[in-house]
């Protein structure tokens, strides 16, 4: 069966073999608390491919290794380098699901989704955070905003008067 693989299927998993290697040279250094350290810089030449392996090591560290919050950190650092990569805003809004981690995740993705008009997401993170506020003044601010979005962003006023009233 090792035989079988064309040209192509060879040259493949030796390009994704040299990647892989690329990233784990680029985290292997681990610093006094244990945990991995990046030297991205090191070994990435574009700032395209630092914001690849930056959001990598982010999916490695929240998935493979389990420390969430220094994946939101690198998934900030990916977004540093291209505020619109999408693989990265996609994984701070998944951890934003998480309450132990929402409020870090949060604050680095909603700027950007205001920034890049995506009102959809960020009516959906909005949603997310009223659920864990208990302040009734507090909530009803962030009802004010929640309708703002829906009104100005999404030019949808049904939905704006149905968050007012939620108010």
């Amino acid at each position: 069966a090792h035989g079988s693989y064309g040209a192509a299927d060879t040259g493949e998993r030796w390009q994704n073999a040299y990647s892989i290697d690329r990233f784990f040279n680029a985290v292997d250094a681990v610093n006094a608390n244990g945990t991995p350290t990046c030297r991205i810089n090191a070994v990435a030449v574009t700032e395209s491919e630092r914001v690849h392996l930056r959001h990598r090591a982010g999916e490695v560290l929240e998935r493979e290794i389990g420390d969430v919050t220094e994946a939101i950190e690198m998934y900030r650092e990916a977004l540093s380098g291209h505020s619109g990569y999408g693989p990265s805003i996609d994984a701070l809004m998944r951890i934003t699901r998480n309450p132990d981690h929402r409020t870090r995740a949060a604050e680095i993705v909603e700027p950007l989704l205001r920034e890049q008009r995506r009102f959809d997401d960020l009516v959906q993170l909005l949603e997310q955070g009223l659920e864990s506020i208990t302040d009734p003044l507090e909530r009803r601010t962030e009802l004010q905003h929640l309708a703002e979005v829906h009104e100005r962003g999404r030019s949808n006023a049904r939905d704006a008067f149905a968050a007012l009233s939620r108010a």
